[in-house]
């Protein structure tokens, strides 16, 4: 098995694709509602 191989079956690989992938999202989402971090938080029901 290559190293690339092992790297893919890893899941530290995924759930950091996910994470980034999450972020992405929400960014994209905040820019388009014009919203602060405090206030996506507040949307999202999150404690600060």
């Amino acid at each position: 098995m290559t190293e690339r191989e092992e790297i893919l079956r890893g899941i530290g690989y995924w759930l950091a694709k996910v994470q980034i992938r999450v972020f992405n999202l929400l960014n994209t989402y905040m820019e388009e509602n014009n919203l602060t971090q405090k206030q996506a938080a507040e949307k999202l029901n999150v404690v600060t």
